[in-house]
Parts: structure tokens; C-alpha cells; sequence
């Protein structure tokens, strides 16, 4: 049940205050598309958390970075760079109201 351990860092003390969700879609949902994307995500340190999801995207990302600049130079020079993408809609956090809580196991 326990995949590991992890220590829970504060993004902004560590250098690291920009906090974007992106939304990616694809071109098409084909086998080789969805493999080329997530081979490509899996490279990007930036992306810390990657998810499949439902309704008219088929990605979600949590991106953190430095600087809205640093996030730029991301976006035009690391992600849209991997092949398949039709579209990517970034919202940035302005602040975190409930992170990191326990599972509801009683």
C-alpha cells in the first residue's frame, strides 16, 4: 500500500514560488501519441506532477518554477516542443489553501 516516503518541501523557500496547472490536449488520443507525451513529461524536472484525466483535456501538469520568466522559456522551449500537442492552457496558483493531508482511512 505504501509506494514510499517523502519529505514535504515549501516550494517558495526553495527557490521554486511559481506554481502553474497546465492543461494539455492532444492532437489525437492514439497509443503512439499518449506514449510519445508521457515520454516527453517524464523528462521535464519542472513537471511534478503529471495526470491523465477526463472531459475535453487529456492532461493536467503541476509545473513549479522560479520566475514567470523561467516558466516562459519552459513552455516555448522544453513543452511545446513535444510532438502531439493541439493545445496547453496554464492557470497559476495565487495561493494554497489545503495541501498535502492525509487519506481519509479510518
Amino acid at each position: 500500500m505504501i509506494s514510499g516516503y517523502t519529505a514535504i518541501v515549501n516550494e517558495e523557500l526553495f527557490g521554486l514560488p511559481i506554481i502553474a496547472f497546465v492543461f494539455v490536449r492532444l492532437e489525437n488520443q492514439t497509443d503512439a501519441t499518449l506514449k510519445t507525451f508521457e515520454q516527453g513529461i517524464n523528462l521535464l524536472s519542472q513537471v511534478v506532477d503529471c495526470w491523465l484525466v477526463t472531459g475535453n483535456r487529456d492532461y493536467l501538469l503541476r509545473v513549479v518554477s522560479q520566475s514567470l520568466k523561467t516558466y516562459e522559456k519552459f513552455m516555448r522551449e522544453e513543452l511545446t516542443k513535444i510532438k502531439g500537442i493541439a493545445s496547453i492552457e496554464t492557470n497559476f496558483a495565487l495561493g494554497s489553501v489545503k495541501t498535502k493531508q492525509p487519506l481519509p482511512i479510518n
